[in-house]
């Protein structure tokens, strides 16, 4: 590279440019100290003809005869010096950051053997080197290991019990995955959720495999004795496999059973969303309606395909949006009730439990006096004094966290946990919260 080749260098270019001395002996025999800048990756031509013109080193007088060669034939500056690769501890941090910025933007392994990361990565830093497949997949076992145990430890020390919620699709290759995420509330009243495992799963998926496998999670982590609810879609296959899980109950998914219920009044009105796609699409054609007059545009719209006869009154297209709205909104409503046309127990209670919604207004006396009954039932068995096989200390978990309830929810203490539920669905002594409240705060 020339001097002049030099002073075309962009100003951020050379700041981030290092800087190389010269140090053969001059005639006066002292050290030349010549300087050169120069990037990874730069053209050693200029090195070259300093150390053969200005010093008379034959093996570079050879070297520059051959100058005209490709570029790539040449030596770079990292060849020149030889800049060794990390080593220690600065090689185990560059890959865990590697790893790290693979994971957090969800990019495949093999980018990092882009030529452009690697031009990226040396202009950072010229001793870095791109790990291999067998490191970057240590790399991400380690990781794995170590966020499975704090998961165990979290889940042993904050959790009572733990609802799942669980998940099974095909990727466009055919390879089926499952996801499994636990719920849980801790004795602070603070809501917690963490992803317990996103895997493939072979086929086939039936409910017997889904099961075991499901069960198989939660001992890895310990949680056979505190599985309340799994929360699914509507697969067979799911529904199954719950249903023959032991003293564990399933909640249909609400989104899902959302989305079939929209699903099913889109299908109940397609002719119509047919017919102003048809119309749409003949007005908005450069050529079709552009000439034409209003008695001939409604002729040819009639005319359209796959629209309705004027004379069919039961498929007639409302020309009021609003009616078309309200008929789709009749349907949602009436498929929710025949998907949950009866609430599930837990679903109840969780109503019955929320400041906001305790009045049930939506159930009957019948539905409300009996999640009332089921609620009391439950509050006795967790505060019953506990069996010569409970320890000491189990006993005055319970009481305390028993107290902390009573201390969150009405900020007083009451005599027990009867008069506490009743204190409770007293609406004069506790009134209905707001909708827009958190009922754990």
């Amino acid at each position: 590279m020339s001097d002049n080749e030099y002073d075309e260098i962009s100003q951020t270019e050379s700041l981030h440019a290092n800087e190389s001395l010269c140090e053969s002996e001059s005639s006066q025999e002292s050290i030349c100290g010549k300087s050169f800048k120069y990037l990874p990756g730069w053209s050693t031509s200029n090195m070259n003809l300093h150390l053969a013109d200005e010093h008379d080193l034959v093996e570079f007088q050879r070297e520059n005869k051959n100058h005209t060669k490709a570029l790539n034939s040449q030596k770079t500056i990292a060849d020149m010096l030889h800049i060794a690769s990390h080593k220690g501890i600065k090689k185990t941090k560059i890959h865990h950051a590697v790893v790290e910025w693979l994971i957090v933007n969800n990019f495949p392994l093999d980018t990092i053997n882009g030529e452009g990361f690697r031009r990226f990565m040396l202009q950072i830093d010229s001793g870095f080197r791109r790990p291999s497949y067998k490191a970057l997949k240590k790399e991400i076992l380690f990781g794995n290991t170590n966020a499975r145990n704090q998961i165990y430890e979290l889940l042993k020390k904050s959790s009572e019990m733990v609802s799942l919620n669980t998940d099974l699709w095909m990727a466009r290759n055919g390879t089926g995955y499952i996801g499994i995420t636990a719920h849980w509330l801790s004795k602070e009243f603070e809501l917690n959720e963490i992803l317990l495992c996103l895997e493939p799963m072979p086929y086939s998926h039936t409910s017997q495999a889904i099961k075991e496998f499901l069960i198989q999670k939660v001992q890895d982590f310990n949680l056979q004795d505190k599985i309340l609810c799994v929360i699914t879609d509507n697969g067979s296959n799911m529904v199954a496999a719950i249903r023959d899980w032991d003293s564990v109950e399933r909640l249909p998914c609400t989104a899902h059973i959302l989305q079939l219920s929209v699903n099913h009044a889109l299908k109940k009105t397609t002719n119509k969303f047919t017919e102003f796609e048809n119309w749409l699409s003949f007005l908005t054609h450069p050529n079709k309606a552009k000439d034409l007059s209003e008695n001939e545009l409604v002729i040819a719209i009639e005319s359209q395909p796959n629209t309705q006869s004027l004379d069919n009154q039961e498929n007639q297209l409302e020309s009021d949006p609003e009616s078309i709205i309200k008929e789709i909104q009749t349907i949602i409503y009436n498929s929710l009730f025949e998907y949950w046309d009866r609430p599930s127990k837990i679903c109840l209670l969780a109503t019955l439990l929320d400041p906001r919604l305790k009045e049930m207004s939506f159930a009957s006396d019948e539905i409300r006096n009996d999640t009332i009954r089921e609620c009391r039932e439950q509050l006795h068995q967790l505060t019953q004094p506990p069996t010569e096989e409970h320890t000491t200390s189990s006993n005055s978990t319970t009481l305390s966290f028993n107290n902390m309830f009573a201390n969150v929810i009405f900020g007083t203490q009451i005599s027990s946990s009867l008069d506490e539920l009743d204190y409770y669905l007293n609406f004069r002594q506790t009134p209905v919260a707001f909708h827009n409240s958190d009922p754990l705060l």
